[in-house]
């Protein structure tokens, strides 16, 4: 990531709700990345305090569109659907059953 090319878009306390937008932009044609504390992501995986605090970026020129899409992804208005190849595959049977 070159930092002269990307921007903060926001500040998320937790890895999961940081990588959910990640995905959401992704779907919308918007590249991010995600910055946090080493200890936090590895060592401790925390969702408060500074380490859990995960940094969002996107490329510069897709700052303004990547705000309004975060205000409908906290907004709960973001039309966000897993599509069925992107789908986790199914559990494979419990063989005591």
């Amino acid at each position: 990531m070159n930092p002269m090319q990307y921007a903060l878009l926001t500040e998320i306390y937790g890895r999961l709700q940081a990588e959910s937008l990640k995905a959401f932009l992704f779907s919308e044609g918007i590249d991010a990345e995600l910055i946090q504390e080493g200890a936090g992501q590895y060592a401790y995986p925390l969702t408060v305090g500074e380490l859990g605090r995960v940094q969002v970026f996107v490329p510069r020129q897709h700052l303004e569109t990547a705000q309004a899409l975060l205000q409908a992804f906290e907004n709960g208005e973001a039309d966000f659907e897993i599509a069925e190849d992107d789908a986790l595959p199914p559990t494979p049977e419990d063989p005591d059953e």
